[in-house]
């Protein structure tokens, strides 16, 4: 019993209700849409910051690790041993530190050359660094000079270290061409972190017997109880 005007308004009602619907599908579609690109935006997102993250980390440790040798350099061994330390302190556990000299490098450079130089240095990493087991440290202090940070129970594993690593260089030639084989000698020092106050201490100590070892004809290891290896 509508009157023809009454449907009217009703089929206009029916239309603009169609209209709403409409728009709210499109706008629910383009919504989504929106969604999964917001999401694959946010995952690669995610993915360049993992990546960034990464590359950091990795850049933070190439920056501890002497570009020649592929061992720490001085600043790898500065954070290093502030962890060590820390261990030290919290747990007691041992470490020396021993300060290796490559004995009259100057003359290698000198006679044949800062490239022979370098596979000396090389090697002679390589070879402190094999000797040694997975929870010790070596590190390139500066130029011929290297420190390795040694963890122990008995005093005698730092001093088979020391005899291991003499052993195989003093057994074998260094090799730069076919002509170039170098014998190479090195004289060290070595201090027991638990005879100083810090650790600053005992590496000076360290670097005191290096010294003396030197001056008394190199080709030695003194020990901070005076024992000579």
């Amino acid at each position: 019993n509508f009157s023809k005007h009454s449907n009217r308004e009703i089929e206009l009602l029916y239309s603009k209700l169609a209209k709403i619907v409409f728009e709210l599908e499109t706008n629910i579609e383009s919504s989504k849409l929106e969604l999964v690109k917001g999401r694959d935006e946010c995952n690669t997102l995610q993915n360049d910051i993992k990546k960034l993250q990464s590359d950091l980390e990795k850049l933070k440790k190439e920056k501890d690790i002497d570009f020649l040798t592929g061992v720490l350099n001085r600043r790898g061994y500065t954070n290093t041993i502030l962890q060590i330390e820390k261990k030290y302190s919290m747990l007691n556990s041992k470490y020396a530190i021993v300060f290796f000299d490559i004995d009259d490098f100057k003359d290698i450079n000198d006679s044949h050359g800062h490239d022979c130089g370098d596979v000396v240095l090389k090697t002679f990493a390589t070879i402190l660094h094999k000797m040694m087991r997975e929870s010790d440290v070596i590190c390139r202090y500066g130029g011929e000079e290297f420190v390795a940070l040694i963890s122990y129970k008995e005093k005698d594993e730092v001093i088979s270290y020391v005899k291991r690593v003499k052993d195989i260089i003093v057994k074998h030639k260094f090799v730069y061409t076919n002509d170039i084989k170098l014998k190479v000698r090195f004289s060290a020092g070595i201090a027991f972190r638990d005879n100083y106050n810090s650790y600053e201490d005992t590496i000076k100590y360290a670097d005191i017997l290096l010294y003396k070892a030197k001056h008394e004809g190199k080709d030695k290891t003194i020990l901070d109880n005076g024992q000579i290896i």
